[in-house]
């Protein structure tokens, strides 16, 4: 910093010297850069600040010895001594050291502040007794000369600050950050045992927390693995700031004792809790109005984070029930054990806080053991996510996502289905993310083995990991009389099932049983075909039904085909904008219109120009929509405007083509746009189209650019488009 302010101060110094306020320097040159006696001269003469205060400037990079006498004549001046200083401290000689003492012994204020802090900057040694005397002086002073003690780091200097850790209270923050400074050097010269002493003394000296807790994380470093015996006591101790530094370091300090160490702390038995915790829980909620209401539990339940919940009564929980009517969500909670209700109006919010927990260290143990993966720390994180508190187990169970493997599966499993809200949803969560083939088959085991709820979240799991060796099981409970069984299993086959069964699915989208299975299998049928490795091969089987299917499950697997993509689903989908049936053509003419790939393009122009005319501005709109959303090479995209200009009868289209046009600037793009002069209601627009697009190519083409605006003039276009078109001709000189 002190270097900076030298810096800001020189800065300033230059531009007054440039200034017309300077006559005395603009008549008589400074001396030429690189002659150090001229500019010895210069110090030693009646020179005016300024140019001292240049020659200051240049010494610092020529400098020798010889300049030293002269500039240490100006150490005692208030007004060129942070000059003198900038210039005397780069110069490689020891006169310089012997110069800032002498003047440290001599001088007051501010300006034995600035020799001190060169001093330190110098790192000289041979000033320590010196500075040691400085540190009975004034606050200022005694914090300067604690600092540059700090930068020596010599085992005198360093003996000297931790004698002052005891001095006045005044004094000492100045002291322990010098003290910080001079452990930091020792430990970059790889003296960690005499940094760790540094460390140690600041840790037992009566200094600010900040200090105290800096102090031990480098004790911390100091003795890295070393550090075992310091990590446990900061670890038991009640201080807040001492644990959670600990815990920092137990993040990154590596070793099986570390581990154990933090197993150690974890085992203990838990505190007895001052109050008994306020958990909450959803045990039932549902949204409608009159006698239509959906079930929403889940949702809500899933809902809860932080042992709270915020969630809007809205439609966005369960559609919308019943139309045209104001609905409310009823829920059904406790906290704390205690029952409660609440009815919430649509639109309103529900919100509910209940404890966060009382066992944060706990908590935050399990979280440093996830961090550092050692898998010593397994049983004791099992342990907790089984049976310790309810803040505990949320932890625990996030943990095992990293720590687990098969073993935890049974308890995950368990947690996830007799717990609710944040701790199923924390071990459910852990389930998905455990790695290895032997938790999809204990999954797999436990969908044979499970029953109602239970069963439920396994399903939810495995569609949630994409366990294809599930698929059997879930195809034999698709058909069952259970709703919510066949509807999971359902939605789970559309993460899981694979080319050879996707034909069950596209089944029950065609001829549903019930309308629950249909609305379940056109999601889950999405989600599959999302999924296909072969995209064609999949969309071969939807157009295969289609011929059979009724037309609303035509329409459905007309979304499937766009879903999917690819030259077989374009040419499916395009057949059925062909078909006499108008739903048909309604229903394909929409999925061409939101198609993702350039290659719909010939089909939506066709269409547009000898289609249905119902859909042939939907069509056309399709097309215009390629060009300025999708990857079209730019001469390609004036192209196509130009032909969905030809097909266009509305201006609300030739606008759109517009601004395409705009957003693409080329000179293709821009004789587009010029061919709407004509326009007599579009004419302002094109104008003002065309002067954007010249003015964005007028460096690469500005010939074209010229022609561009004069013809936007000659049209008569008015406004702000022609002051434009003005401007540029203005600029191109044409």
């Amino acid at each position: 910093m002190r270097h900076m302010k030298h810096v800001l101060v020189l800065f300033a110094a230059v531009s007054l010297l440039a200034s017309p306020a300077t006559p005395a320097f603009a008549q008589q040159p400074p001396p030429a850069e690189g002659n150090e006696a001229q500019l010895i001269a210069v110090l030693k003469s009646d020179a005016e600040l300024f140019d001292k205060a240049k020659a200051c400037q240049q010494l610092a990079v020529i400098g020798t010895k010889k300049a030293v006498p002269a500039l240490a004549g100006l150490l005692a001046d208030e007004s060129l001594s942070h000059y003198a200083r900038f210039g005397l401290e780069p110069i490689p000689d020891p006169s310089v050291d012997e110069a800032l003492r002498a003047a440290a012994g001599k001088l007051r204020g501010g300006v034995l502040v600035g020799v001190v802090n060169s001093i330190g900057m110098r790192r000289d040694a041979g000033a320590v007794g010196q500075l040691k005397g400085l540190m009975g002086s004034s606050d200022e002073a005694a914090a300067a000369a604690a600092a540059a003690l700090g930068r020596i780091a010599t085992p005198e200097a360093v003996g000297a600050l931790q004698e002052a850790l005891s001095g006045p209270a005044s004094q000492r923050p100045a002291v322990a950050d010098a003290c910080l400074t001079a452990a930091d050097r020792l430990l970059g010269e790889d003296k960690k045992t005499e940094a760790a002493a540094v460390y140690d003394a600041m840790r037992a000296a009566d200094l600010p927390k900040h200090l105290e807790i800096a102090a031990l994380y480098g004790a911390f470093r100091a003795r890295g693995a070393a550090a075992l015996p310091l990590l446990v006591e900061c670890l038991r101790s009640e201080d807040t700031a001492r644990f959670r530094a600990a815990l920092a370091t137990a993040r990154e300090l590596p070793g099986d004792d570390v581990t154990q160490a933090l197993v150690a702390e974890l085992s203990k038995p838990l505190p007895a809790p001052v109050a008994p915790p306020k958990v909450l829980v959803i045990t039932k909620a549902e949204y409608g109005a009159q006698e239509t209401w959906v079930d929403v539990t889940d949702k809500l339940a899933e809902a809860v984070t932080g042992n709270g919940i915020s969630v809007t009564s809205s439609n966005g929980l369960a559609g919308d029930p019943i139309n045209g009517v104001v609905k409310e969500l009823r829920v059904e909670y406790t906290l704390g054990g205690e029952k409660k209700t609440a009815v919430v109006p649509e639109k309103e919010q529900f919100e509910i806080q209940g404890d966060m927990g009382q066992h944060p260290r706990e908590a935050v143990l399990i979280h440093v053991l996830a961090e550092r993966g050692d898998k010593a720390a397994l049983p004791v994180v099992l342990k907790a996510a089984k049976s310790a508190p309810w803040d505990v187990r949320v932890a625990a169970a996030r943990a095992l996502a990293k720590l687990g493997d098969a073993a935890a599966v049974p308890v995950l499993l368990e947690t996830a289905t007799a717990a609710q809200g944040e701790l199923s949803a924390a071990a459910r969560d852990s389930l998905v993310e455990l790695p290895g083939d032997a938790v999809d088959a204990a999954l797999v085991a436990a969908l044979a083995e499970s029953e109602g709820r239970p069963r439920l979240v396994v399903i939810e799991l495995v569609g949630r990991r994409g366990i294809t060796s599930a698929v059997p099981a879930l195809l034999k409970l698709i058909d069952s009389d259970d709703e919510p069984l066949r509807t999971a299993a359902i939605g789970a086959l559309g993460s899981t099932v694979g080319p050879d069964r996707l034909s069950v699915l596209i089944d029950r989208v065609v001829s549903p049983p019930t309308p629950d299975v249909g609305s379940a299998a056109k999601e889950a049928l999405r989600k599959a075909c999302m999924r296909m490795p072969d995209r064609d091969a999949a969309a071969a089987a939807l157009v295969g039904r289609m011929a059979a299917a009724p037309t609303a499950a035509k329409t459905d697997l007309l979304d499937m085909l766009g879903v999917l993509g690819g030259a077989k689903a374009l040419e499916g989908v395009s057949k059925a904008a062909h078909d006499a049936n108008e739903e048909l053509q309604d229903a394909a003419t929409r999925v061409l219109g939101e198609w993702m790939t350039a290659d719909a393009a010939p089909v939506l122009l066709e269409l547009a120009k000898t289609g249905n005319d119902k859909f042939k501005i939907r069509c056309l709109r399709g097309y215009i929509r390629i060009p300025r959303q999708l990857d079209v090479p730019l001469g390609e995209r004036a192209a196509m405007c130009r032909e969905a200009l030809a097909v266009a009868q509305r201006d609300d289209e030739k606008t759109l083509v517009l601004e395409v046009l705009a957003r693409y600037p080329s000179p293709e793009s821009l004789a587009v746009a010029l061919s709407l002069l004509q326009s007599a209601t579009l004419k302002q627009a094109a104008g003002q189209t065309a002067a954007a697009i010249a003015e964005k190519i007028v460096e690469s083409d500005p010939a074209a650019a010229a022609d561009a605006v004069k013809k936007v003039l000659d049209a008569g276009v008015r406004g702000r488009p022609a002051n434009r078109a003005k401007a540029l001709l203005d600029k191109t000189g044409k």
